[in-house]
């Protein structure tokens, strides 16, 4: 399991929703024939990360072969969602609001669910539910029930203000890591400047990306859930210098004080 791509496990999960959908077959039925909750199956129909036996046990609840599920899935890519620019603005302006939105989306537990865990008042439940409605994500109706008006894949598009200003937190708090006297050799500062041909460069970020791309796809994989890890950030920085930059200060006459 641990060799399949995340998106084509993803595309074999919806497909799964979709049979159980086409069948009649519902969450709570499902979670009868595997003797476990609802909110489980609902979280295991949106985890890249599923095991083995539990994707066997639903294809064989929606009545399609894991093979030919696989199958499917590799010759029918699945669209990727993107959020709006206005639900980009909105969750660049107010974090807090993604962060309720991927708790209630990504990990499916209910709005009474992430009130207890965060303590979140009945007034501040309702705030978030009607700002993820005011934005068209969800619909909202009586008592917090509520569907949601998107579908996964769902993720940022690469002009993301949200993704910006993310960007612009961590490096700021790598800069404050790396530089600080308590710093230790779990945090370190590589800069080096290359005169060397643009190609070259080129190829060198590339490779950069392949390393990174394997570690990050073996901690998806393998570690994603066990919070009780130590997290790491890695952010790599790299641009065209112009001559002012590239060069060494000028030496000045020292005629007046510095």
């Amino acid at each position: 399991m641990s060799k399949l791509n995340e998106q084509l496990i993803l595309r074999c999960l919806e497909n799964i929703k979709q049979a159980l959908k086409k069948k009649g077959i519902t969450y709570t039925q499902v979670a009868a024939m595997l003797d476990t909750s609802e909110i489980t199956i609902k979280r295991s129909l949106n985890n890249p990360s599923i095991g083995l036996a539990r994707l066997l046990q639903l294809s064989e609840i929606a009545g399609v072969a894991l093979s030919s599920l696989l199958a499917q899935s590799e010759t029918s890519p699945q669209k990727h969602h993107y959020f709006t620019p206005a639900q980009d603005k909105a969750f660049a302006d107010a974090p807090h609001l993604q962060s309720y939105f991927v708790e209630l989306f990504f990990y499916q537990k209910s709005p009474q669910q992430i009130a207890e865990e965060n303590q979140l008042s009945p007034v501040s439940t309702y705030r978030y539910l009607t700002s993820l409605e005011n934005i068209g994500l969800i619909k909202l109706f009586s008592e917090n029930r509520f569907r949601f008006l998107v579908k996964p894949p769902l993720g940022f598009p690469a002009d993301s203000l949200y993704i910006k200003k993310q960007i612009n937190r961590f490096i700021q708090l790598t800069c404050e890591k790396v530089l600080s006297p308590e710093r230790d050799k779990q945090h370190f500062l590589m800069v080096k400047p290359f005169t060397i041909p643009q190609p070259l460069y080129e190829k060198m970020v590339e490779e950069l990306k392949v390393v990174v791309d394997r570690y990050a796809e073996v901690a998806e994989l393998a570690y994603n859930e066990n919070s009780h890890l130590p997290a790491y950030q890695l952010t790599l920085v790299g641009h065209p210098l112009n001559k002012e930059e590239f060069e060494e200060p000028p030496i000045i006459n020292l005629d007046k004080s510095i």
